[in-house]
């Protein structure tokens, strides 16, 4: 049954996978389907895109998102924000559209398209009925018929017209938060010293938030933590001996998860931190850590200014949780050398580095398919839950929870 705040849609193609993969982001095709608008992107990883409506020589802006995977021939994934939505520019607004093909036993190309999570967004479940009807309607039985063409003929297009019709022009709906009026200035800007990207540290009236630049939107913000809270929250309670847990966080952000696990463990328990930007700690060390709590100050936590996957690596059975809050989820947006993190070999080296029983605990905006199976081949019992990003609204962010055995 599909959940009411995510479409998912399937269609059976006769074409082949570049046909498909062209007519997906060739923008002279890709109009054919999307009202007239063209896309255009470089499509490269974390490139950004843009769907413009050309008509009468005028050109407007009417979407926008990140490439976030591109696997041509494969998979493609990005974030999208209608812009006439009513919603405000900012993480929790975007959506993501995630589209996979694989050829099928009979010839055919299956194309599988996800789009989510409308959850916490106003009006989620009719954003999401609408979203369902402009991407398909009813697709049951339908199956494009291109006699095996590698090249996108008009029966394809067609099939992608019912398949891709821009969804989002539900009105009314709340009128955008006054971001542009906020109260903000730039606090200080650091370097990634993995791929050499710029961060940017703001200051928003009383909240701060972290931007990647090149990126749209915030990295992370002090107003949303409810999610890292619950990774440490929920993680801790399946130890057998949370109040004595030594817990690994990879990535401090903005110091909610390391505060939520210091909360749930004892006296005597531990909690390291691996931060790979300097900067990022000096940012807690300051006035935004008094947003959650000044945890640094925490006799039993200690921040490590390294890799995690170095702390990983170096000891065996070291640790009953090891959190991990690097990046968006496990292709790594920010930092290409995280997906080290959520590789088999990565994996298998976070499985040695717990202890019996112990508990890897992944943040994620989205789930993945791919990595959950990838978990449960090294061995894990996997535990998969979605959360809201802040209280008990909001977007949903998705967590793993894999335990070793004994």
């Amino acid at each position: 049954m599909e959940q009411e705040t995510i479409v998912q849609r399937t269609l059976y193609v006769d074409a082949s996978p570049e046909a498909i993969w062209r007519a997906l982001t060739e923008p002279q095709l890709a109009k054919q389907y999307m009202d007239g608008w063209q896309v255009q992107s470089e499509w490269t990883r974390l490139a950004p895109i843009q769907w413009i409506d050309a008509q009468e020589g005028l050109s407007v802006v009417k979407a926008k998102g990140t490439v976030m995977e591109n696997l041509p021939g494969r998979r493609l994934r990005y974030t999208q924000l209608i812009l006439d939505s009513g919603l405000p520019d900012e993480p929790a607004s975007y959506t993501t559209i995630d589209l996979s093909v694989e050829v099928e036993k009979d010839g055919r190309t299956r194309l599988h398209l996800w789009h989510g999570d409308f959850a916490g967004l106003p009006l989620d479940v009719r954003r999401t009925r609408e979203a369902g009807r402009s991407l398909g309607g009813n697709l049951g039985g339908l199956e494009a018929r291109s006699g095996g063409a590698a090249e996108p003929d008009g029966r394809l297009i067609g099939s992608f017209v019912r398949l891709f019709r821009p969804c989002g022009r539900l009105g009314p709906f709340p009128a955008p938060l006054p971001h542009e009026n906020a109260h903000q200035h730039l606090a200080g800007h650091g370097e990634d010293p993995g791929n050499g990207g710029e961060l940017r540290f703001f200051k928003r009236n009383d909240d701060y938030s972290i931007e990647v630049v090149g990126i749209q939107g915030d990295l992370m913000t002090t107003a949303l933590h409810g999610s890292e809270d619950a990774l440490a929250e929920m993680a801790i309670r399946k130890l057998p001996d949370p109040r004595n847990a030594r817990v690994l966080v990879g990535g401090l952000g903005m110091g909610f998860t390391l505060a939520a696990a210091l909360k749930h463990v004892g006296p005597k328990g531990e909690v390291v931190v691996a931060e790979l930007v300097p900067e990022v700690v000096k940012w807690n060390q300051g006035p935004m850590g008094e947003r959650s709590g000044n945890p640094m100050l925490d006799p039993r936590a200690s921040v490590r200014v390294m890799d995690v996957t170095e702390i990983i690596r170096a000891e065996k059975s070291g640790y009953d949780a090891i959190l991990l809050d690097t990046d968006n989820g496990p292709e790594g947006l920010t930092q290409s050398a995280n997906s080290r993190l959520y590789s088999m070999k990565g994996l298998h080296n976070a499985f040695r580095a717990l202890r019996p029983n112990g508990v890897l605990a992944i943040w994620s905006t989205h789930p993945d398919a791919p990595f959950s199976r990838r978990l449960a081949e090294v061995g894990f019992r996997i535990d998969e839950q979605k959360v809201f990003a802040h209280r008990d609204k909001g977007t949903k962010h998705h967590l793993w929870f894999a335990q070793r055995g004994k």
